[in-house]
């Protein structure tokens, strides 16, 4: 036997960082995968007891119209960053509507099944907040190859980028204009269909003037989600996604109406009150964060 051979190995490098990469991903597809099953299961079964029933709609949509583009980044190659945060974001509706199916679903049969399907996705959705992992994944698919130095004007865009987001009084009074009228028609809507003084919805005129309702909100919501992601720099992040995830709460409705046939008959009106009530708390809390940044930019 040669020295050479009988030389020991070189151990190799431990690849940590690595493993705990791909067990976190494999824990995120088996949850999307189990949890979709779970859903089509509850489905599956309200489907043959309560077709056409308001949680029957509402979780068709999801499995058929809101789940799918959301996690649909997640399973692109290579898989980057920026995937994973649109499918981390495009998630928030759909749990939110899964919320509500089992508010309708008290009580019955599928209120487990849902609720194994909520926890399983949620816990996916959370495993996709890679905060803690932030180099773990490319930002994006390189175009150009990584040795190639910046040029000067990029290297100050980029560090314009990095720097707190310069923001005008006029911009915060015109997002702070349209978050107030946002919340002041939401809040309409949660009068009307509070446990007070619910509203007996009575004909197709009622409904235009509701749906008008949700329609302006979600349009002043929409404005100020593309404003706000337009502002070069660094905003809290509750400014940029809590706005983002409000005009989704607030979306939902009005694609569930042209798509599935939605009206405010469907649902009770208690639990549209409380699906309302957690598009304006979104928006108190993106309001708040704009308030704070723009008051400590001289500190």
């Amino acid at each position: 036997m040669t020295a050479v051979l009988d030389k020991p190995r070189a151990k190799a490098k431990p690849k940590a960082e690595k493993s705990a990469l791909q067990g976190r991903l494999d824990k995120i597809f088996t949850n999307l995968k189990l949890g979709q099953e779970k859903l089509q299961l509850a489905h599956h079964s309200v489907g043959l007891t309560d077709p056409g029933d308001a949680p029957e709609i509402l979780l068709r949509a999801v499995i058929e119209d809101m789940l799918p583009p959301a996690i649909a980044p997640m399973y692109r190659q290579p898989l980057t960053r920026a995937d994973l945060d649109t499918a981390y974001t495009g998630m928030f509706t759909s749990l939110a509507a899964i919320d509500g199916v089992i508010a309708l679903s008290r009580g019955q049969v599928i209120e487990d099944t849902l609720r194994d399907a909520w926890a399983l996705l949620d816990e996916a959705n959370s495993l996709m907040d890679f905060t803690d992992m932030k180099d773990a994944l490319p930002e994006a698919e390189a175009e150009t190859p990584a040795e190639i130095p910046l040029t000067p004007t990029e290297v100050a865009l980029q560090a314009e980028h990095e720097q707190p987001a310069a923001l005008d009084i006029d911009q915060v009074d015109r997002l702070t204009a349209k978050f107030d009228r946002a919340n002041a028609s939401l809040s309409m809507l949660m009068v009307i269909f509070g446990d007070d003084s619910p509203l007996e919805v009575r004909d197709s005129e009622d409904r235009d003037y509701l749906m008008g309702l949700v329609q302006h909100a979600d349009n002043l919501l929409n404005e100020a989600h593309r404003e706000i992601m337009e502002i070069d720099g660094r905003l809290p992040e509750d400014a940029r996604w809590r706005t983002f995830e409000a005009h989704c709460i607030v979306g939902a409705l009005e694609r569930i109406e042209f798509d599935r046939g939605f009206s405010f008959e469907t649902f009770p009106g208690p639990f549209l009150a409380k699906y309302l009530e957690s598009a304006i708390d979104c928006i108190d809390r993106a309001h708040k964060a704009l308030t704070a940044h723009w008051e400590s930019r001289d500190a």
